[in-house]
Formats: C-alpha cells, structure tokens, sequence
C-alpha cells in the first residue's frame, strides 16, 4: 500500500507540474467532444430548497463540492493554530482578495465603456467580475508549497475567503453591476441578490467545512493514505468540470470567431491575473516579508476558485455564454503564471 501510495504521489507531482498541458486538453475534448459535455452540463439529479431558496443539484455543482470537501480534508485546524503569527500578510491578503478585483473592474468598465459594441464589452465585465468574486483557490497552497511557501498562512488564506465569500462574492458583482446597463446589469444584481449566497453556501462553504471537521476525525496517518487519492479526484474534479463547462460555448466560438472580442478578452484577462500576482508579490515586498509568507500571499492573491466561477456562471448566467470565455482564458492565464512565478520566487533569498 504504501509502495502504491508512493508511486500515487509521484504521479500527482507529474500531474501538478503539467496541469497546464492537460487544462489544454480538456479544451480541445470539449472542442472536439461536446456532446458528452453538454450532457454533464445539463444533468439534473433534482432541486433542493433551503432558506426559501431553490438549489439546483447539477453534475458540476456536486463535482465542485466534492472539490472543496477534498480542499477541506487538505486543511488541519491544528496547523493553523500558530496562524495570529501571519496576521498582516493574512488580513492584506484578504482585502487584496476582495478589493484589487473592485479597482480593476472600475477601470476596465471605464475603458469598455468607449467600445462600439457595448454587448461584448458587457459580456468581458460580466466574466471578470464572476472569476474575480470568486475565493483564493485550494490550489494555490500546492503552489506555495512548491516554492518553499508557508503553509499556514496559504491555508487561513483559502479558509478564510472561503468562509467570507457568500459576503464579500455579492459585493463583488453588486459593484460592477452598477457599471453596466440593461439586461446585464439587472441579471448580475439578481445574482448578486439571490443565487448567488446560496449557491456558495451549499457548493463552497459547508463542504470545505465538512471536509475540515471529518479531517478532526481521521488520524494523520490514515489521511496520508488517502491523500495521493484525493489529489488525483481533485485534478479530475476541476478537468471534468472545466471540460462540461466550456463544451456549451467553444464549439460555436471556433465555428465563428469574433477575434477582436477574442483579443480584448485575452487582455482584460492577462491583465487581471497579471494584476493580482503582481499585487501579492508587491505587497510581501512593501512589508519585506520572507520568502515562504512571499510565496503563499502571491500565489492567494494570484489563483482564484476557477471551479466555482465556471459553476456559478453556467447556474446565473446560462444568457450569456460568452462570458465564459473571459473564465477560459483566466484558468490558462493562471496556471501559466502559477509555474513562472515559481521561477521567480525560487530566486529570493530566504
């Protein structure tokens, strides 16, 4: 078993450090195979209601929870008791998660706000306003880890935007939803107003938080075990959900490219995700924090919950399909930075 579990860890290490090549392929499966993903997309296994709300119990809403019940598993309450020792780098880490997005969105709506066709400029907001309400991403502690990071703060990061999101994500699409006009402007306001803090409280909230209090449970020793196992469901999980997602929209999008919509899309999304990694980088070095606090701050800031924009997008936003392809192209965007700023962290001094 254990010899298994070493070969399991050695291939997830593979895996990690090629994430981008298969983010690619599933691209390409949902180009070439959209059938399938469609079908995922759109199967149903009921509705739930809580709080006088209804939840719909998609295939990838429950491959998200499983993603974040595997993220929580990942989190032990005791590695975070020395967490008050990171209290800057956590609290600037949680309003740079919550407001740098704010900033952008503000210049980019005014920038957009001067294209001819205001339907795709509200389409690009609308995606980056999703991606960038979303909490800091499971992911980014693998990252830190990679670069030498400190794995507490990376972990009170990820906790707690996780548990502020179902207030600090409505925010986030209440302010760009007053940028935006029309149709798009009522729907992310409806979003912001009702789906949306179900939809987290369900799909991102009380599974991370059951995986945290079963992780109470099991000894560290049967979680190693388990570990290379849940890594591998975990890379599965986000494939599976970004191939289902995308299948709805990439087909028609080849079949007729717009490459000037293309274009300004790529921009607003590299200069987000450029934005962000930048912001985390630049904030370690105004506070001259060491290298592991460096790492783990600018892989937060850096790596959004890609799983639970697609999800959240494709369950507000089902009118309007082109948003995303801003999400798209954040997820290739930020697993191609995630490697680089490896490179240049690995360069500091400790």
């Amino acid at each position: 078993m254990l010899i298994f579990s070493f070969i399991l860890n050695i291939i997830y290490k593979f895996i990690h450090q090629n994430i981008l090549l298969l983010v690619i392929a599933s691209y390409l499966f949902a180009a070439l195979l959209p059938e399938m993903g469609s079908w995922m997309r759109n199967y149903s296994m009921g509705d739930l209601k809580i709080i006088n709300h209804q939840i719909h119990l998609s295939l990838s809403a429950v491959m998200l929870a499983i993603l974040l019940f595997n993220a929580g598993l990942g989190i032990k309450l005791k590695d975070l008791s020395s967490i008050i020792e990171y209290k800057k780098p956590l609290v600037f880490g949680v309003i740079g998660n919550a407001f740098i997005p704010l900033i952008f969105l503000t210049m980019l709506s005014f920038l957009t706000h001067r294209f001819e066709h205001q339907e795709s400029s509200n389409d690009i907001l609308v995606g980056v306003a999703i991606v960038a309400s979303m909490p800091i991403a499971g992911s980014s502690t693998a990252w830190a880890k990679t670069s030498g990071g400190n794995l507490v703060l990376s972990l009170g990061l990820v906790l707690l935007t996780t548990i502020l999101s179902p207030i600090l994500t409505p925010i986030t699409l209440h302010s760009i939803g007053y940028q935006l006009h029309g149709a798009y402007s009522d729907e992310l306001h409806n979003l912001a107003g009702g789906a949306v803090i179900p939809f987290l409280i369900t799909w991102v909230v009380l599974p991370s938080i059951l995986g945290i209090l079963i992780r109470i449970k099991i000894s560290q020793t049967i979680y190693l075990v388990m570990d290379p196992y849940l890594n591998l469901m975990n890379i599965g999980m986000l494939l599976l959900i970004i191939y289902s997602n995308v299948s709805v929209f990439l087909p028609e999008l080849i079949a007729h490219p717009d490459l000037k919509f293309i274009s300004i899309t790529l921009i607003a999304a590299a200069s987000l995700c450029f934005s962000m990694f930048f912001t985390g980088y630049q904030i370690s070095k105004l506070f001259s924090l060491p290298r592991s606090e460096t790492a783990s701050l600018t892989y937060g800031l850096g790596m959004n919950n890609n799983g639970g924009s697609l999800v959240l997008a494709s369950t507000g936003l089902n009118s309007h399909p082109l948003a995303m392809l801003r999400i798209m192209l954040y997820i290739l965007l930020q697993h191609l930075s995630a490697p680089y700023t490896n490179r240049l962290i690995s360069k500091m001094k400790r």
